[in-house]
This record gives C-alpha cells, structure tokens and sequence, in this order.
C-alpha cells in the first residue's frame, strides 16, 4: 500500500481534537488516529461475524420461536435467583 492508500481526511475539528490528546498523552496524532481506526475495524470485523453466524443459524434451522427464547431467559433468572445471583 502506498502512503497516499493510508491517508484520510478528518476535518479541522477533529485533527485539533486528535492533536490535543496527542499532547496530553504524548502519543503521536498518526498513532492515536491508526490505533483508533483498528479498533472501529476490528468492531465492525466482529459485528459482521456475528451477523454472519446468525444467518447461518437461520439457514441451517437453528431459530427458536419467541416463546421458547422467554422461557429459557425466565428459566436462567429463576436458577440464577436460587443460586444467589453469583453467576
């Protein structure tokens, strides 16, 4: 990737926000500005997983219906209720 691939444009309002922290943390704009897109990346990778392993529940048939679903939540609160709460 070319170093013109990696740039992005955040605005003034933004880059004085960026470079504030910087100087408070003493970490680099261009760190903190990486470290931040890879973790919106990294989220967005594992939203997507998510919604990937839920289709593939669907389409294989792994659903229950709404009522089973409550039934399951009221069964765990009940168990967690008689076990003290410590779960």
């Amino acid at each position: 990737m070319s170093d013109e691939a990696g740039r992005v444009f955040l605005g003034s309002d933004l880059t004085s926000r960026l470079e504030a922290i910087a100087e408070r943390t003493g970490i680099s704009a261009e760190d903190l500005a990486a470290r931040a897109v890879k973790m919106y990346v990294d989220q967005i990778e594992e939203i997507q997983a998510g919604i990937d392993r839920g289709l593939a529940d669907v389409k294989a048939g792994r659903t229950v219906t709404m009522d089973e679903a409550r039934e399951t939540i009221r069964k765990l609160r009940s168990d967690h209720i008689k076990g003290g709460g410590n779960h």
